[in-house]
């Protein structure tokens, strides 16, 4: 029979406990000494008194020897190491140093204030209990178990256990240092872990703790005189918490295991009967060891009844080479072990154990230990563990300790793994905490449904990832689910995040799909459809100039859209004022049954020259304009009641139209030759023919000048007049094929018509702005009567349009430009004193009648303003001085 060295357990009683503080075991008393130490040898003996009359129910005592004043100290020398360790730990600069507790430094000289540091401490009570077990071991060495139980709970990391080993007495025929001692009590030797750090643990109230390990010894010692003290110390106080001792002797009794005694074969979850024979009286502990060379003792039961049995139901892991140990509670130096190594045959699984995350599509591998199993075993999965079903894996596959699985969904945080035997199934295992099924997945965010982007404006794609490396693509479906997917950008970073340029067309029906270009079943896009919404653009408006009209008649027409995709006009207006007066009239043009025309009647403008721009609003609130720049920028037309005297040399109807595209095309012009007429003469305005289609529907300002017949040859010479005017006239529906006809009117800033004083005249028409060009009338069937003349500008020269072998711009006919005016034929009368002036009435609705020294003039002195066709001077002919009169007919 074998005496084995055990550890003492203790069984823990379940249920509610009640815990309080436990009484001080005894109090630790640590002195730091040298045997060089002359006070050193004056105050021990007192301090040894005092502790020996306490006794070891009281207080316990080490005695650390320092390297100063004798490095050759036998008992420093014995355990330099932890005796440095121990002296810097409490910070020790001189010897001899006393600490009770560490917490009392009492004063050495002073037996009474040892013994009231002692007895102070002791009636301090602990939050633990403690006891130490001890026996020699192998060599010179000896064997320990510490066990700590929390009387109160002892959570942290300050909390450490310490083991010392000390000699009760050493005593020398010869002082070994120069202080002359001889006798040296409770030396320190020995320490486990180590002396300053400890070993940590941390209980709740009732929890025990257990501390087995080995001190050294050395054989010349008098072994039979050696004492093991166990204390809990806190390490960030210092304080000693509870103290207790062992003095090391020899056990009686014997202990017999006679199953298992080596070569059973015993499987996990079976139950089998540990059997033993012993000679003591005391309770049992049953220890197990999976592994008979370098595995730990683990305990099966703890205080078992000695009745020779005990039914275990075996637990995994299994094992090739396991032992059973039995001691006893009590005498735990007692103790017998398998002869041999028997079989456990049990599972344990290793991977996934708890706490892994395997990720749905990898293969991962299940990994266990069946080292006394040879049957297949089964696989199985729980995915919401405990609760949850357990599905098969692998209903049966080899024991080779590994199996490859492509891992499945549904996802989980909660799943633990199962591997049984097939043929002993409560052999088996599963994983000791739960481990998670997760994915590699996208999960887009925005646009996510329900959002608007704005074409033209950035809009934030977001998404999330999960378990993912690499980049990403992103595509664009604007007609989900059917239409096709575009795509945005591809090997984007995986940042969560692109900033994308919204284009158009807009869409409804829109949603957003990313996707891992690693792992493409990783993907994701928007749960419904979001909007994209085309910008909201300013109103499209376009609005021929209106040419001159006559009172009562006439109307303004524009075309208007919105090329917003949601978006509609709002309104049209027309805004106006006579020439001269500060603010504008509105007049609001409603939609015609014509797409997108607003047009409105101006019968109510009465006579007058008028300024004036069109608006479009859209229900946005953004506004368009013509001209482009108004209000700054105007058009300008006139309201008036024409001469009475029309000159025309053309038959009405146009046979061709003519423009002109060359960069110099402002300054082409196009001109008919008037007269001769009488003068002085009034000329009123001009008809000019201009097509509607050619070169374009929508027509611009032209420019139409009055030369006088003074230049060479009688060609277009001195400047009479020039104006900008509107080209044709609005009709709703748009002009007619065909000619039409513009109206412009001639006047001055006063509303005054120009007076032409030469028999002959031209009038000329141009375009104003270049690439917009207006197609001009000619009457190419009627009567040749050699008037149209027309501007070369690369030549800078008048051409005949008869002169075709001359000039390959020249078309023969009649250029349709005609001539409203009359003349005047104005008297002068005495009548007394007065002057009587009459003249033709030229329909006009005012005339203004001018002076001057001159017949040349200028006529610039205003006499007054007639309402009819005569004028009376008063007082006019009662002066010597000459005066010649002009009047000139006004439209308001």
């Amino acid at each position: 029979m074998k005496l084995h060295f055990g550890l003492l357990f203790l069984i823990l009683w379940f249920g509610v406990l009640t815990v309080e503080a436990a009484p001080r075991q005894c109090v630790l008393v640590e002195e730091f000494t040298n045997s060089g130490c002359s006070a050193c040898s004056l105050y021990n003996p007192g301090i040894r008194t005092v502790i020996t009359a306490m006794t070891r129910d009281t207080c316990v005592s080490i005695n650390y020897h320092a390297w100063w004043p004798s490095t050759d100290d036998p008992f420093y020398q014995w355990n330099a190491a932890e005796a440095q360790a121990r002296t810097n730990y409490y910070g020790v600069w001189d010897v001899p140093a006393l600490f009770v507790d560490y917490l009392l430094q009492p004063d050495m000289s002073q037996a009474d204030s040892l013994s009231a540091a002692i007895r102070a401490r002791y009636a301090v009570s602990s939050p633990c209990t403690l006891s130490v077990a001890a026996a020699m071991g192998t060599g010179n060495t000896f064997r320990f178990v510490a066990s700590v139980t929390a009387d109160e709970a002892m959570t942290g990391s300050d909390n450490r256990l310490f083991v010392a080993l000390v000699n009760d007495v050493i005593t020398y025929s010869t002082p070994p240092g120069p202080n002359g001692e001889l006798s040296f009590p409770e030396p320190f030797r020995d320490v486990y872990p180590d002396a300053s750090t400890g070993q940590g643990f941390s209980l709740a109230a009732g929890q025990t703790y257990h501390m087995a390990g080995t001190l050294n010894a050395n054989s010349f010692w008098p072994l039979g005189n050696c004492t093991v003290i166990a204390y809990v110390q806190n390490v960030s106080t210092r304080e000693i918490l509870q103290a207790t001792w062992k003095h090391i002797g020899s056990s009686s009794g014997t202990i017999s295991l006679t199953a298992p005694n080596g070569g059973e074969q015993w499987y996990a979850g079976e139950s089998h009967t540990i059997t033993w024979t012993s000679g003591l009286t005391t309770t049992m502990n049953i220890e197990l060891l999976r592994d008979s060379t370098t595995g730990a003792w683990e305990t099966i039961a703890a205080n078992v009844p000695n009745t020779g049995s005990y039914t275990w139901t075996v637990t995994s892991p299994g094992s090739a080479a396991a032992r059973i140990r039995l001691s006893g509670a009590t005498q735990m130096l007692v103790a017998d072990t398998s002869a041999a190594v028997f079989s456990i045959g049990g599972v344990a699984v290793t991977m996934p154990n708890g706490g892994e995350t395997w990720t749905a599509g990898d293969v991962d591998t299940i990994r266990w230990l069946a080292p006394a199993m040879t049957e297949a075993v089964r696989v199985e999965l729980n995915r919401t563990y405990p609760g949850g079903a357990w599905e098969t894996i692998a209903a049966s596959t080899p024991n080779s300790g590994m199996f490859p699985w492509t891992v499945t969904t549904p996802l989980s945080t909660a799943a633990r793994l199962r591997v049984q035997g097939t043929v002993h199934p409560l052999a088996g295992d599963t994983s000791n905490a739960s481990f998670t099924l997760t994915a590699r997945q996208i999960t887009l965010t925005a646009p996510n449904g329900g959002e608007t982007y704005v074409a033209g404006q950035t809009g934030m794609i977001r998404w999330t990832s999960l378990n993912l490396s690499g980049s990403v693509d992103i595509h664009l479906n604007r007609n989900y689910p059917t239409g096709s997917w575009e795509l945005i950008g591809s090997n984007l970073p995986d940042s969560g995040s692109y900033a994308w340029h919204v284009l158009p067309p807009g869409s409804v029906l829109a949603r957003i799909r990313v996707t891992s270009e690693v792992y493409p079943s990783a993907m994701d896009f928007s749960a419904t459809n979001f909007v994209i919404q085309e910008p909201n653009l300013a109103p499209v408006l376009r609005h021929t100039p209106l040419h001159d009209i006559t009172p009562h008649t006439g109307t303004v027409v524009a075309n208007a859209y919105d090329p917003g995709a949601t978006l509609s006009i709002a309104s049209v207006k027309m805004f106006y004022r006579k020439r001269g007066l500060a603010s504008f009239d509105s007049l609001l043009l409603p939609a015609t049954a014509n797409y997108q025309e607003y047009s409105a009647s101006l019968a109510s403008l009465t006579e007058g020259t008028y300024d004036y721009y069109l608006r479009a609003a859209d229900d946005g609130g953004l506004t368009a304009f013509v001209p482009a720049n108004a209000p700054t920028g105007l058009y300008r037309f006139n309201v008036y009641s024409p001469g009475p005297q029309t000159l025309a040399y053309d038959d009405g109807t146009a046979e061709s139209f003519n423009w002109v595209t060359a960069p110099d095309s402002l300054r082409y012009q196009w001109a008919v030759k008037f007269g001769p007429v009488t003068t002085p003469y009034a000329l009123c305005g001009a008809q000019i023919a201009i097509s509607r289609r050619l070169p374009e529907q929508t027509h611009t300002p032209i420019k139409v000048t009055i030369y006088a017949a003074d230049g060479p040859g009688g060609l277009p010479g001195t400047v009479i007049y020039s104006r900008l005017a509107g080209s044709v006239g609005n009709v709703v529906g748009g002009l007619p094929t065909g000619t039409n006809w513009t109206t412009v009117t001639f006047k001055d800033t006063l509303g005054t018509a120009p007076i032409i004083r030469v028999p002959e005249f031209y009038i000329a028409v141009a375009n104003n702005e270049f690439g917009s060009y207006e197609a001009f009338g000619r009457d190419a069937n009627g009567a040749r009567n050699h008037r149209s003349y027309f501007f070369d500008a690369c030549e800078n020269h008048w051409h005949s349009e008869d002169d075709s072998v001359v000039s390959t711009n020249a078309h023969p006919g009649n250029r349709m430009i005609r001539a409203n005016g009359a003349p005047f034929g104005l008297t002068a009368y005495r009548n007394g004193n007065d002057v009587v002036l009459r003249w033709a009435n030229l329909g006009a609705p005012h005339y203004r009648v001018y002076s001057s020294a001159t017949p040349s003039g200028p006529f610039n002195t205003l006499e007054g303003t007639a309402a009819t066709n005569s004028y009376t001077i008063v007082n006019g002919a009662n002066t010597n001085a000459i005066r010649f009169y002009e009047v000139s007919p006004i439209a308001n």
